[in-house]
């Protein structure tokens, strides 16, 4: 698991480390792999790597009391999958998220932490299902 390179628009210090560090989380709480570990590694190895696309905390206030896409917070990332040995891409996957839009409570409580839980969640339910994993 490598850190992901930071949007350099994003007022955000370290995002792509803290994206990659709850991807490396969920993905150890699957176990489905044997190791998971967010350092350079040599032999067979799965690397998870990508760049993070918007990140925008948005306004909690605005989003709870307005709604309407007003004080939205998004998450965009390219999540990329290759192998460790070959460096050949595996696969991708493109998260997309965004805070509901009609406001109130629900989107108030969605921020950019928990759009990033919610794509790790998303993405080592999806490692653990192309491993045969139910």
């Amino acid at each position: 698991m490598l850190d992901f390179v930071d949007n350099e628009e994003s007022k955000f210090v370290n995002g792509g480390e803290a994206f990659a560090k709850r991807i490396a989380s969920k993905v150890a709480q699957t176990k489905a792999f044997e190791s998971v570990s967010r350092e350079q590694a040599s032999g067979k190895a799965l690397v998870i790597s990508g760049k993070i696309r918007e990140y925008k905390e948005g306004n909690v206030a605005l989003r709870a009391l307005i709604g309407f896409g007003a004080g939205s917070s998004y998450f965009d990332a390219d999540v990329a999958f290759s192998d460790n040995e070959t460096g050949k891409k595996i696969g991708d996957i493109k998260v997309d998220k965004n805070s509901w839009a009609l406001g109130g409570v629900i989107a108030a409580t969605q921020d950019v932490a928990s759009h990033m839980d919610s794509a790790a969640s998303s993405i080592a339910n999806q490692l653990k299902k192309a491993k045969g994993i139910h």
